[in-house]
């Protein structure tokens, strides 16, 4: 996030966070070096003038992107999200055999925090569901993201723990 709201400060918009786009360029044992990569999508932004095109890869494409409304930055919070929430399950979440049905699943579902959470922190939950709001305008922004407990000093050191156990987790679960 601290990459993300870099970029947001300088009136940036990604459009297209997925995990093919983030690379991991180290870990010091406390911190994670991330890069975000392929700005072919990017483009900048202001307050006045929202955006509307539809960009972005199906699976973490924000929902007023699929209903074709005016957007912002927020659609890169959504991403996120989503690509940490599948990072700590293993499954994307929103399902369809076609495009189509990923769409309508991010228009229409509710995002679930079933079995594959009983394991996540409370704290963990909470941060996604603030970055997941389907209202774009109710949606944490980037420095509430990063002022959040999940994500604060007090906190680091059981994310890096679950952090490390889900990483494990979705290792195992590619080989």
């Amino acid at each position: 996030f601290y990459s993300l709201n870099y970029m947001h400060k300088l009136n940036i918009a990604h459009r297209d966070i997925k995990p093919e786009n983030i690379l991991i360029d180290g870990f010091n044992g406390t911190q994670i070096n991330v890069k975000f990569t392929d700005f072919g999508f990017a483009t900048y932004f202001n307050d006045q003038d929202k955006l509307k095109e539809q960009m972005g890869s199906p699976l973490y494409m924000a929902p007023e992107i699929v209903k074709g409304h005016l957007y912002d930055q927020q659609v890169d919070i959504w991403s996120t999200c989503i690509v940490i929430y599948t990072m700590l399950t293993g499954r994307p979440a929103f399902y369809g055999s076609t495009k189509d049905e990923i769409y309508r699943a991010i228009r229409d579902d509710e995002i679930e925090f079933g079995l594959e959470f009983r394991n996540i922190s409370k704290e963990a939950i909470d941060f996604l569901k603030k970055g997941l709001h389907k209202n774009q305008f109710k949606r944490h922004n980037c420095s509430q993201m990063l002022n959040h407990k999940w994500f604060t000093n007090e906190n680091k050191s059981s994310m890096l723990d679950k952090s490390n156990q889900s990483l494990t987790h979705i290792s195992r679960n590619m080989r």
